[in-house]
């Protein structure tokens, strides 16, 4: 049934019917639906991409300890190698080349990868700065077990570089983790 109702001025502003407003109805209420279902999935998009970089600064933060524990021990290996080549027999360098230097410099070469894989552009840039004063410190020390004379001027002048290096690269991953 179809009702004219006219405003207090006698102008007719609307035509009802029960099956429009029905209609109209359903349509608020679908639009609403539709509004609230979209606002839920974009929150959940935005949860669920908190959570990944969360999980991505605690992977980023554990390869970051491994490789600053690792370059200590590397650093603390080195420097007692150095300290004992001279004064230890043949057997003793062997054992100490085998069971202290090569675990803690292959240590720290896994690390370093493992904080290159997880790491940023940046803080690859600056741990990549680090490798060649390890290797050089590697080289150097290498020689030494093969019973040439180390210069030790030279070593702690790179063992200084590399310590630099590797400090920059540690405050470039306090400031991506932190």
């Amino acid at each position: 049934m179809q009702e004219e109702r006219k405003s207090p001025g006698g102008r007719v502003y609307a035509w009802q019917n029960p099956a429009v407003s029905a209609l109209m109805g359903a349509l608020i209420g679908a639009m609403a639906g539709l509004v609230g279902s979209v606002l839920v999935y974009v929150q959940a998009e935005r949860v669920q991409d908190a959570t990944a970089n969360a999980r991505r600064s605690d992977i980023r933060r554990s390869a970051y300890v491994e490789v600053g524990t690792s370059s200590q021990s590397f650093r603390t290996e080195m420097n007692g190698v150095v300290n004992f080549i001279g004064e230890a027999s043949t057997a003793q360098v062997e054992e100490l080349h085998n069971t202290r230097y090569i675990p803690a410099a292959n240590k720290l070469v896994q690390a370093e990868t493992t904080a290159r894989l997880v790491g940023t552009a940046e803080s690859r840039r600056m741990l990549a700065r680090t490798v060649p004063h390890r290797e050089s410190l590697a080289e150097m020390v290498a020689l030494a077990f093969q019973g040439e004379t180390l210069d030790v001027d030279k070593y702690s002048e790179v063992m200084k570089k590399y310590e630099d290096a590797f400090a920059a690269f540690m405050n470039e991953a306090d400031e991506e983790v932190i």
